[in-house]
């Protein structure tokens, strides 16, 4: 409000600044006019034969007044326009600053600071540990789903994906492959209630791998909308231990999911590949029968005790074969397309799963309250 009411400000002092512009102008036009309106009226009073006289002995300093005049007016317009220019290029700047202000990046940084957290053994700095992640997890998702909104699928009415690959460059300078994002965006014509219930139930039982649906295992829980879960990828034996929590507003429901990389009291194993990063699942009220649900999953490098598997270990999560040659940019290529596939594969069948569920529930075969 305070950032409105300032920039109202100076838009009025712009706008006042370029009225008394254009008076100023408006008077030296007339003062031109009245020059030249004063020097007709005394040819006429004079008569022809005495201005003619008159004009030889002051034509010439009449001239440079009449041109010294023009010049001035013209210096005084030319002022003028650079200072809108200037008015303009500050007015720009403020509503620049004034909208990144309200509409932060889209997409999170490489690596959020807080997803490198260790989940302490100490049972009241492990409850902690649970309300601080999610809390941090539920904000990013706050000012990710909004920047999805606005710029991703404004242009989308039915049911759409978006996946993306990030790689950046290691000491060796070898391109190396950071995270995996997938961004998904439903309507559900639905009540919104309904759809929340429902939906915290379907995830409280099942997550989403790289290329499979796994079943939960409840290891922990603080209260019914806050627990700590774990399970194993059957396929390829990945684990995943993720703290899965909702936070209820009037017209949406947030649903994070912090997939926790080091763990105190469930430390890595000799042999074990655990997949961490964090997920989130927006849902909002569009009318009484409609709802939005916006969900993204952002997946790093599996880790091991030795650090983060290889780009060989990564390829083969996705049916690659190890390559033959030295072409990395091609292999890493083809591991961003076998895993586009798997993401979006997998996540298209987890929503035709949820759909089943939510039928399920309406018709009173399976439980949908939270």
């Amino acid at each position: 409000m305070v950032g409105r009411t300032s920039n109202k400000r100076l838009a009025e002092i712009v706008r006042l600044r370029k009225f008394r512009e254009l008076k100023k102008a408006e008077r030296k036009a007339l003062e031109m006019e009245l020059a030249t309106l004063e020097w007709k009226l005394r040819e006429l009073q004079v008569g022809p034969q005495e201005f003619s006289s008159s004009k030889t002995q002051g034509g010439i300093s009449r001239q440079l007044s009449a041109y010294q005049l023009a010049v001035d007016v013209l210096l005084h317009v030319n002022q003028s326009l650079r200072s809108k220019v200037k008015d303009t290029k500050t007015l720009a700047q403020v509503l620049a600053t004034w909208v990144t202000s309200h509409h932060p990046q889209i997409t999170p940084t490489t690596r959020l600071t807080w997803t490198d957290t260790t989940l302490m053994a100490h049972p009241v700095a492990r409850r902690q540990g649970f309300h601080w992640l999610s809390e941090r997890l539920y904000h990013a998702a706050i000012r990710g789903s909004e920047g999805l909104s606005r710029n991703e699928f404004d242009k989308f009415v039915d049911d759409s994906m978006q996946f993306e690959m990030h790689t950046t460059l290691n000491d060796d300078g070898n391109v190396q492959i950071t995270r995996m994002d997938l961004h998904c965006y439903n309507i559900l014509f639905e009540k919104f209630d309904t759809i929340a219930a429902t939906a915290w139930n379907f995830l409280r039982h099942f997550s989403f791998g790289a290329a499979w649906l796994a079943c939960n295992v409840e290891i922990d829980r603080v209260h019914g909308k806050l627990v700590y879960d774990h399970n194993v990828n059957p396929r390829d034996r990945t684990s995943l231990r993720r703290i899965l929590c909702m936070f209820e507003e009037p017209n949406r429901v947030v649903i994070t999911l912090t997939k926790v990389k080091d763990d105190e009291l469930y430390a890595l194993t000799p042999g074990e590949r655990r997949t961490h990063g964090y997920a989130w699942y927006v849902i909002e009220r569009l009318t009484d029968h409609m709802t939005l649900m916006k969900h993204s999953y952002i997946n790093y490098i599996p880790t091991t005790l030795a650090g983060e598997i290889s780009l060989e270990e990564f390829g083969e999560l996705f049916g690659l074969l190890r390559p033959t040659d030295c072409h990395q940019v091609r292999y890493i290529e083809s591991i961003r397309s076998a895993a586009e596939r798997a993401y979006i594969g997998q996540i298209q069948e987890g929503v035709n799963m949820y759909r089943q569920y939510l039928l399920g529930c309406k018709s009173g075969e399976l439980p949908c309250s939270l």
